[in-house]
């Protein structure tokens, strides 16, 4: 249905929406644009100079805050093997933010399931969305995952500081008009208990069984406290 439509082209489409996934159909091409649409809303913020971040390097230690208004770093996860995923409350399609945190629910399970072996581990989710996703927000959205606070965190911060770090890892997010919810991309990263970045998975399709078995590895090389 797509093959036909070049940029440019403005078009109609139906969006459709279950539980667990959506898509678009019946791509209908209506006419040009007379011009490429203006995304000025958000490409002024105020953002840092940061580099891409390359597997194995030191994850970067901005200030974030928890989903109980404490003060928090990645390096007070030193000594723990971290998953760290991006979302915002708000998220209205099943297989991006939604689906993010129901794997990460799995990962939980599955984790906390282990008998024997080292159980250095820990999840963070943080959001994109920090002007609405405020530490309240946070609290109510964790907890109708049915988290565990000890072994899952949920973060806000400044944007200047979760812009900075989404960026380092190739996650994009922004605004067409102030009151637009975000468009963005997927990406969930995996920590080492030394703090290193060591696996970036791009997009939704990832299994939480998947992850887990990364997770252990790296528990398991380095068996540190639980």
């Amino acid at each position: 249905e797509v093959a036909r439509v070049q940029p440019g082209d403005q078009v109609t489409f139906r969006l459709l929406v279950t539980d667990d996934e959506s898509w678009i159909d019946s791509v209908t091409r209506v006419g040009v644009a007379a011009a490429a649409p203006a995304f000025d809303y958000e490409q002024s913020r105020v953002v840092r100079d940061v580099e891409p971040l390359e597997l194995g390097q030191l994850m970067p230690d901005y200030p974030f805050t928890n989903e109980f208004g404490a003060p928090v770093t990645l390096s007070d996860y030193r000594g723990k093997v971290v998953g760290l995923t991006f979302i915002f409350t708000r998220c209205p399609l099943p297989d991006f933010c939604p689906r993010m945190l129901k794997n990460f629910t799995a990962v939980a399970e599955q984790l906390a399931a282990r008998s024997g072996g080292a159980t250095n581990w820990h999840l963070l989710t943080m959001t994109i969305d920090p002007a609405f996703d405020t530490v309240p927000v946070l609290r109510t959205h964790a907890e109708r995952y049915q988290y565990n606070p000890k072994r899952w965190t949920f973060l806000t911060g400044a944007l200047i500081d979760i812009d900075a770090i989404t960026e380092q890892v190739g996650l994009v997010f922004r605004r067409q008009t102030p009151n637009a919810l975000p468009d963005h991309n997927l990406r969930t990263l995996l920590i080492d208990s030394h703090g290193r970045l060591k696996k970036i998975v791009v997009g939704n399709t990832w299994k939480p069984e998947e992850f887990v078995a990364d997770m252990v590895s790296e528990m398991e090389k380095n068996d540190g406290p639980g």
